[in-house]
């Protein structure tokens, strides 16, 4: 669940540092099935896929503000076609709500880039095992500055898989239980939106959680069937045509982050 943090109407001067403290961070890994230990998958086609393992190893976890044109849209001063803002949105002069993040797009021409504010780095995520794991203190500092939090990037190895799994396909299309091993690297950064917003009327300290999990969407549309003579489904080339519709899968869900005040 994505907490709101609104601004409240009021000026603020991003950069400004200490106004609130991760005082702790937790990661924690999850596949969304009715046995999330042992999740199995039923594809059209009648196969049953059951995953006996599953985890990601991220390069870094970053929590983003908007930087450029977009990040100096002050609330307390909107700009033309905009009357009031409260709550994470303002009201548009033809009656819309329009969310900050749309409004700060629009000031930078529709191209937002992002910066880093704090990021944790040497990450790996068991996804059958929702056990919370300390992430400690990011880089560079617990001490977070007024800034508007705007997105999670989860980051990847160039030169290593970031997704593993392990399992195994059974059904009509294979004549005997046949193993399934994906390990592929994640070229892109997996990303999901965020509405947080640091100011003055912020606790002194803060605790997040950020949860990666996957779904039986992952495998939606990707065709499996064994390599040449091996008696495995193995997908670990990112050019491979049923990989990319996987990894395309993994960007589609979004990691989830959960802010609470302390």
């Amino acid at each position: 669940m994505t907490l709101l943090f609104a601004l409240a109407g009021c000026t603020f001067t991003p950069g400004t540092e200490g106004f609130t403290t991760l005082d702790s961070a937790a990661l924690t890994g999850g596949w969304e099935a009715e046995d999330p230990a042992l999740p199995q998958i039923l594809r059209e086609d009648g196969t049953t896929i059951t995953i006996t393992s599953a985890s990601l190893q991220p390069a870094w976890l970053s929590l983003q503000s908007i930087s450029g044109a977009g990040s100096t849209f002050d609330p307390a001063d909107p700009p033309e076609g905009y009357g009031l803002c409260h709550s994470g949105h303002c009201h548009r002069d033809d009656g819309a709500l329009v969310d900050y993040v749309d409004i700060q797009a629009e000031l930078a021409g529709g191209d937002l880039t992002f910066e880093d504010v704090v990021t944790w780095s040497g990450l790996e995520v068991d996804l059958l095992d929702p056990t919370e794991q300390d992430l400690g203190d990011p880089s560079p500092s617990p001490h977070l500055p007024i800034v508007a939090l705007r997105q999670l990037e989860v980051g990847f190895p160039d030169d290593a898989p970031g997704l593993l799994i392990e399992g195994q396909l059974t059904g009509d299309t294979f004549e005997a239980p046949t193993p399934l091993v994906v390990e592929l690297p994640v070229v892109e950064p997996w990303v999901g939106g965020m509405d947080l917003t640091v100011d003055r009327t912020q606790a002194p300290e803060v605790a997040v959680t950020i949860a990666l999990a996957l779904d039986e969407t992952l495998f939606d549309g990707v065709p499996l069937a064994p390599d040449g003579e091996s008696a495995e489904v193995v997908l670990d080339d990112p050019d491979d045509p049923a990989a990319q519709v996987l990894l395309e899968n993994l960007l589609a869900l979004e990691p989830d982050l959960d802010w609470t005040e302390r």
